[in-house]
């Protein structure tokens, strides 16, 4: 289902000739190697196994966004979109870095793990307010 998942994103990029996306085949985490991911017939897919209450789970290649940006040579991120059903602090930890440039970001995040989510931000110097849709933060 994942790599499904990818073959399609990775099909629309090409078919709509778009060339300032990069596909990358990874799960945001907070370190490199491999994790696994909680998934369920209706989407509720998670890394955090309290979000998604079965046992299948597949094992996926996961990496920080530090360290994907330090090997893409990429130097400048203005905006950051995360949505990953309870592992928000997870992905956090792993952009410590970027997040000391302060770019600007939206994060999905549920109810449980707001306050944690806001106080992390507000510790690297963010704004934090909340959007009208679906319990998202966003930090600027």
């Amino acid at each position: 289902a994942m790599q499904d998942n990818f073959n399609i994103l990775k099909h629309n990029v090409s078919y709509n000739k778009i060339n300032n996306i990069t596909c990358i085949n990874q799960a945001a985490w907070k370190s490199k190697g491999k994790i696994k991911f909680h998934t369920d017939d209706r989407q509720a897919n998670s890394a955090i196994d309290s979000i998604v209450n079965n046992t299948n789970t597949i094992e996926i290649q996961c990496n920080t966004i530090d360290n994907i940006l330090a090997e893409l040579n990429i130097e400048k991120v203005d905006f950051v979109r995360i949505q990953v059903n309870g592992a928000e602090n997870e992905v956090l930890e792993g952009m410590e870095n970027l997040l000391k440039y302060k770019p600007k970001l939206l994060v999905a995040v549920p109810y449980r793990n707001k306050y944690l989510i806001e106080n992390k931000l507000e510790n690297f110097g963010y704004n934090i307010s909340m959007t009208k849709h679906s319990h998202s933060i966003l930090a600027y």
